[in-house]
């Protein structure tokens, strides 16, 4: 095998390994690595010998988006299915969805692999209540075919399967995409309010000036000087959207064992930065404008 033969060439200490490890993870044209590949043609002692080598390569995606397992339903590949599947014990991996939004359960119903979803149903982790890129779940790509397996619509059934409901894994998935798009969004307002600080709008003066109707030093803002009241809403909104956007971060990433809990206190956290946040862009705009006049 390509493996065993790597690691009988005189190569340094550690070498060989390496070799088999990148060669396992080479693409060819279409975006497919050699497990990929021996998967897709069902050679099963080969794809075991690959396993042996290193999982990593069976969890790269292919250039379209699509896992080994979608490749294993696609090209009706049971057996290979069925090792990766049972190697792997990975709920988040055989419920990943292709560049279509389908997991392998859509895949296998969609080319009426009836088998395929049989062991799906029973030995598996899927999610049956994922939907695609279309809205529809398991049992709604299977109401849309023609001659409708009545055996599969029943499992489908008796799992809990309902047209447009989603699994209680799902909502953790959905929970979690947000959460971190709920960081990203935290993180920028962080980042605005701390400009709107240290640039307020108007700039700063750059000189110094003792007497006079505006006396000022270099570097202090003229926005405190001309609209105060404008100049102490900005600082505090800008205070409040500071500091309730890194207390907000850090509560969610020391606390990762209140996953849920922490999830409504980041949601809760980001609306009170993004009003925060408001409030600096409406004083700065209104201090902006009545300078200019």
């Amino acid at each position: 095998m390509l493996v065993n033969r790597l690691k009988d060439t005189q190569l340094p200490k550690g070498r060989s390994e390496d070799a088999a490890y990148f060669l396992c993870l080479a693409r060819d044209g279409n975006g497919r690595n050699p497990i990929h590949l021996v998967a897709m043609y069902g050679r099963l002692a080969v794809l075991q010998e690959l396993l042996d080598a290193g999982f990593q390569a069976a969890l790269e995606k292919t250039d379209e988006g699509g896992t080994i397992l979608h490749l294993c339903v696609k090209y009706n590949q049971l057996e290979a299915l069925k090792m990766l599947v049972d190697i792997s014990k990975d709920a988040w991996f055989q419920n990943a969805k292709n560049e279509d939004g389908m997991t392998i359960l859509h895949m296998a119903i969609h080319y009426r692999q009836n088998q395929t979803i049989k062991y799906l149903l029973d030995s598996s982790q899927v999610w049956v209540k994922q939907q695609d890129a279309k809205g529809r779940n398991a049992l709604s790509l299977l109401r849309g075919q023609a001659n409708i397996n009545t055996e599969i619509e029943s499992s489908l059934r008796l799992i809990g399967a309902r047209p447009g409901g989603h699994d209680p894994e799902e909502y953790q998935v959905m929970l979690k995409e947000r959460s971190n798009a709920m960081m990203v969004v935290l993180s920028l307002i962080a980042t605005m309010a701390f400009q709107a600080v240290v640039s307020p709008p108007g700039g700063l003066w750059q000189d110094d000036l003792k007497e006079g109707p505006n006396p000022h030093r270099v570097g202090e803002p003229i926005m405190a000087q001309t609209h105060p009241t404008y100049y102490r809403c900005l600082i505090r909104a800008s205070t409040v959207a500071f500091v309730s956007s890194l207390s907000t971060i850090v509560s969610h990433v020391s606390l990762p064992c209140f996953a849920l809990t922490d999830t409504f206190v980041l949601f809760d956290g980001a609306g009170n930065c993004n009003r925060s946040i408001d409030l600096c862009y409406i004083t700065s705009c209104a201090g902006t404008k009545t300078h200019e006049r």
